[in-house]
């Protein structure tokens, strides 16, 4: 709806790794994608490093199939 308006798109979805990797996902295929909020000191990420997950620029290779490019053990 928000590409039909020619609308910035912001995701947010704060419930961790997963969901994260769900949304940079949705980012990467909206032309009109600004930004993804980050709840920071809550949930997943309370009490460790700003951003500990993300633990290099490879994190942001788009994957060329299908999933969201993660591996759960």
């Amino acid at each position: 709806m928000a590409e039909t308006y020619d609308v910035a798109l912001t995701l947010h979805c704060p419930l961790g790794p997963v969901a994260r990797a769900a949304c940079l996902r949705v980012a990467a295929a909206s032309h009109n994608a600004l930004i993804r909020e980050q709840s920071l000191g809550i949930q997943d990420n309370a009490g460790n490093a700003l951003l500990g997950d993300l633990t290099g620029p490879q994190v942001f290779e788009e994957a060329d199939g299908p999933g969201l490019g993660i591996r759960v053990n």
